[in-house]
């Protein structure tokens, strides 16, 4: 388990600079499973649909074979743009129901337009994670807006392919939200 932010003894600011959003946990692939029971569902399912050691690609991703998930899905188009902080723009495709209810329906929208730009910067550096190291990661984000402290986010971030399947083109995003352990 790591603590956050850091990733594999690095912290946040060694990968990308200083960094201003609520604390958090970041888990790399091997650490995943068993933290959420919707991230394993998605995460066993990514696994599934790639090639080798390959990346998975859009297409791969059936949304009938993983029907109970599609209420926490996030589809986000990764659009190079050397202008952008991180050198591309995180535009949503698609935003499941569940996710709606927490952050809005932001289909169509630039994540940086979001209300929250804490949780905006974390989607952000959580993208650039698993674009630059092509492997999913986890944030486990207690109390993720204002108003909501009583609940955890847990947001598993997943590189798909593009379609010469060497760069990353998308990220695919299963979030859930659940009330927070005391003891945690």
């Amino acid at each position: 388990m790591t603590y956050g932010p850091h990733v594999g003894g690095k912290t946040l600011k060694a990968l990308f600079g200083e960094t201003a959003f609520y604390h958090f946990r970041i888990f790399q692939a091997a650490e995943i499973p068993g933290i959420n029971p919707v991230a394993d569902q998605v995460l066993a399912y990514w696994e599934s649909r790639r090639h080798g050691d390959d990346l998975p690609r859009r297409d791969d991703i059936r949304p009938q074979e993983i029907k109970r998930a599609l209420p926490h899905l996030v589809l986000l188009d990764l659009i190079p743009d050397g202008a952008a902080a991180h050198g591309f723009r995180l535009m949503t495709r698609l935003i499941g129901t569940h996710v709606a209810q927490y952050f809005g329906e932001i289909t169509g929208q630039d994540i940086a337009e979001m209300e929250n730009r804490a949780a905006a910067r974390r989607i952000y550096h959580m993208c650039a994670l698993a674009r630059e190291h092509r492997q999913p990661f986890l944030s486990v984000v207690r109390g993720f807006a204002p108003g909501r402290e009583h609940l955890d986010a847990y947001a598993l971030y997943m590189p798909l392919a593009g379609r010469e399947g060497e760069e990353v083109g998308k990220i695919l995003v299963s979030v859930d939200v659940r009330f927070s352990d005391p003891e945690g």
